[in-house]
């Protein structure tokens, strides 16, 4: 019998402006947990199927993002804005009611999500060739995690008159 996904979230965040809003600092915590996760399972082929959904579990989402802004020119022609964006999230499997599976790929030849407890739920594993970590439960390889250690962007846009240019970058680390 499935049950409804339930998500707690507590997030706290301060802004701070100062030159009449021209340099700001935005930054937020967050904690989110989601009980009763919903995700297919696969289930023996003798049941007529080959997946089935279910309540397997609890995910923990945590993370921060920071922003630094200016607008080092303003007047009637001109308006300079710029802005660093800086942000970190972190995932755990805090309780898992199935055993650990593989998700998301035709097998683990070139690697693919593994939802186990205790780890990301976007962790990749995969068959092991010499050098790789393998996990001693699995005897899978270790290759790393999608989601990043953190990221960030650089936003620069400049409006003169009726025109205006953008730049954005955006990197990820990890």
């Amino acid at each position: 019998l499935l049950s409804p996904e339930k998500q707690s979230e507590l997030e706290v965040g301060i802004d701070v402006g100062v030159l009449k809003n021209r340099v700001g600092l935005e930054f937020s915590y967050y904690n989110k947990k989601v009980e009763n996760l919903l995700l297919p399972v696969e289930v023996p082929t003798s049941s007529g199927f080959s997946q089935n959904w279910l309540n397997v579990g609890t995910i923990q989402n945590k993370g921060i993002e920071i922003a630094i802004n200016a607008i080092p020119i303003q007047n009637k022609n001109i308006t300079w804005t710029s802005q660093i964006n800086f942000w970190r999230n972190t995932a755990e499997v805090t309780k898992l009611n199935v055993p650990a599976f593989n998700t998301g790929a035709f097998g683990a030849t070139l690697g693919t999500y593994r939802i186990q407890e205790g780890r990301s739920p976007t962790q990749i594993v995969g068959i092991a060739g010499p050098g790789d970590k393998v996990d001693p439960v699995s005897g899978l390889g270790d290759f790393g995690n999608a989601e990043p250690d953190f990221q960030m962007s650089f936003t620069e846009n400049v409006k003169y008159r009726n025109w205006e240019f953008s730049v954005l970058m955006h990197w990820k680390k990890g």
